[in-house]
């Protein structure tokens, strides 16, 4: 899964201030009552969650977490694919989705860019992810537009012990250092004919490699 931000999706709340004369009784002046402080308003946080309902449920448990720390609200929104692919817009500000996706949003001009500030602080390191996460998995166009949501960093073994595709993906992890080059669209196929891959060199030598040990 990875994220992304909404891109018309800036909200601003503003404060009318009401000035409020004193009223004079008889021949005394009475000092003005100050005003109470007005909590400013907050802005929920919009978030669209596609194709995973138990996420959504699972951050939808953090909201009285996040208003307490943060001071701000979010409201969690689960919705199919099928229904956003059918729409003619998203009302969001940030949307978590599979990467498949990536590609159909930015060409509906539904994404901005993740900004050079949050791409550029030290929480965010792009070394710790796999080149094939860095250069296909975020962006679109040249252009970063999502960042990674439950990818292990600096490789994708860990936690993969079990699980029914395993041998499939450390096949990608294998030969992706071969196969992921800039210059091309796609990495499992080619763009123009849609002809598989996979029988090409790389993946056939990250297989035998696989299978002799």
């Amino acid at each position: 899964m990875i994220f992304s931000f909404q891109y018309q999706s800036i909200r601003s709340s503003c404060l009318c201030l009401t000035l409020i004369g004193s009223l004079l009784v008889g021949c005394e002046q009475q000092e003005p009552k100050a005003e109470p402080q007005k909590p400013k308003p907050s802005v929920a946080l919009r978030l669209l969650i596609v194709n995973d309902p138990s996420l959504a449920e699972a951050i939808s448990r953090l909201r009285v977490e996040w208003a307490e720390q943060a001071g701000s609200r979010f409201q969690v929104v689960q919705a199919t694919w099928d229904k956003i692919n059918a729409g003619d817009r998203l009302d969001a500000d940030l949307i978590i989705y599979p990467t498949r996706y990536l590609g159909t949003l930015c060409e509906r001009d539904w994404l901005r860019p993740i900004r050079n500030h949050v791409l550029e602080d030290p929480s965010y390191n792009a070394s710790d992810l796999f080149r094939l996460v860095r250069e296909r998995l975020m962006t679109y166009g040249g252009r970063v537009m999502a960042l990674p949501l439950g990818i292990d960093a600096a490789g994708f073994t860990n936690g993969w012990q079990g699980l029914p595709y395993q041998g499939a993906y450390q096949l990608l992890a294998r030969a992706a250092p071969d196969v992921v080059d800039p210059r091309l669209e796609t990495v499992l196929f080619e763009a123009e004919t849609m002809r598989p891959r996979i029988a090409e060199p790389p993946f056939v030598r990250a297989l035998v490699e696989l299978c002799q040990g």
